[in-house]
């Protein structure tokens, strides 16, 4: 047992932990700045920007492919440079084209988000950039380089804060400066994260046919994959501003960032359990029992966390934020249960990625997933309105989680 909590206690947990305490402090001193001076209509604008950043960052988010490439990497005892380059050079090409779509359509795409066209490219943009962090991430997670992925993360959380708060307090500019303040914050933390992985990885930029192969049949296949987890994790709040209101969409937006503390609880202890899980950078195979063993001791404190944000958090809404607030409630709690399940579930959806080599059979069944959370939030949100969007998320990351140990039992 003391193994155990070691791994999921050790070191690099610990130091995940703190830059994730130190993010949900900023985070929500950034939540009730914007309660303050934003409507609720004007946060559920805000959301459905923030919406479309993530979608982008999830579909195309290519930290599943940089660790699928790390562990091959690893495993074969060769330098991920190579792969890195030719990658990054893909990847940029890809986003290069989907922006000039996007332009494209643009009066389409606006109009279905209900916000302006410019502000839907720049959040497309912004998930773009976020998308080059997730790549340090991947690599310094891998590597267990817990203090540069601590710092970063810190680095972002600070900048935003601080922009916003200069953007919406002092110029008084509304949700549009704190949505150009996540845009400008993303970029300063790109540019630095670019120049540090290529001194400490190296970035290799080669015309090599066996790299490019490699690193375009890591990419493509997970994009189905990713697709299925934007759906899930991100479409609540642009269906609930499309089928309940702005108001209500406000609302939701608020609950999701109130119990944004779970997902980065288990990022920060997932964050430290996952090489173990895959046997990679060093780390010794471990039995299947030790494996079973870690998960149930990381639900187990997942669960405890969960359950003391949900008996505090309405006190905290009734206490420092606006009245009008505290009718989301309810969508805290709701949404809390819901990240916990998706974050129990997450270690064993990483497992059933990175140990089956050809994922296509795997994105079908997520997909699936996903589609049944569309169909089944619609028809949730038409009978209980927003809290319908939170109960629906729940059923994705329940029945995600049950398909992930059925094809994590398939493939082994």
């Amino acid at each position: 047992m003391k193994n155990i909590l070691r791994v999921i206690l050790g070191k690099n947990s610990l130091v995940y932990l703190s830059a994730n305490i130190i993010t949900s402090v900023v985070s929500v001193l950034l939540v009730l700045l914007l309660t303050r001076y934003l409507t609720p209509e004007e946060y559920g604008s805000l959301g459905i920007y923030l919406a479309i950043t993530n979608v982008v960052l999830w579909c195309l988010g290519p930290g599943i492919t940089i660790r699928r490439l790390y562990v091959s990497s690893h495993a074969k005892a060769e330098s991920i440079s190579e792969d890195l380059g030719v990658f990054l050079c893909l990847y940029s090409l890809i986003i290069i084209l989907i922006i000039a779509v996007s332009l494209a359509f643009g009066e389409i795409i606006a109009g279905w988000s209900t916000i302006d066209l410019w502000l839907v490219v720049a959040a497309i943009i912004n998930g773009f950039l976020v998308s080059y962090i997730t790549v340090a991430h991947a690599l310094w997670l891998m590597s267990q380089s817990a203090v540069l992925y601590a710092f970063f993360k810190i680095l972002i959380s600070l900048v935003n804060f601080g922009l916003t708060t200069l953007g919406v307090a002092y110029f008084a500019s509304g949700w549009v400066s704190a949505a150009l303040a996540s845009l400008v914050a993303s970029f300063i933390v790109v540019v630095l994260c670019l120049y540090i992985i290529n001194q400490q990885f190296g970035i290799a930029f080669v015309i090599n046919k066996v790299v490019m192969r490699r690193a375009i049949e890591s990419f493509l296949p997970i994009i189905p994959l990713n697709i299925s987890f934007a759906v899930i994790g991100n479409l609540g709040a642009i269906l609930v501003s499309s089928y309940v209101g702005m108001r209500e969409s406000g609302f939701y937006v608020f609950a999701l960032q109130l119990t944004a503390a779970i997902p980065l609880l288990y990022d920060s202890i997932a964050s430290a359990i996952l090489p173990p899980l895959l046997s990679c950078n060093g780390s010794q195979p471990i039995s299947q029992l030790r494996k079973v063993e870690i998960m149930f001791a990381y639900a187990v404190l997942l669960l405890l966390a969960t359950a003391a944000l949900i008996l505090i958090v309405p006190f905290i809404i009734n206490l420092v934020f606006p009245h009008v607030y505290s009718v989301a409630i309810p969508l805290v709690i709701c949404l809390a249960i819901a990240r916990c399940i998706g974050g129990i579930g997450r270690p064993i959806v990483e497992m059933v990625v990175y140990k089956k080599e050809r994922l296509t059979d795997v994105a079908i069944y997520y997909l699936g997933v996903a589609l049944i959370y569309v169909i089944s939030t619609i028809l949730l949100l038409h009978e209980y309105e927003a809290i319908g969007a939170a109960i629906g998320l729940l059923l994705g990351h329940a029945l995600r989680v049950v398909v992930s140990i059925f094809l994590l039992k398939k493939h082994n």
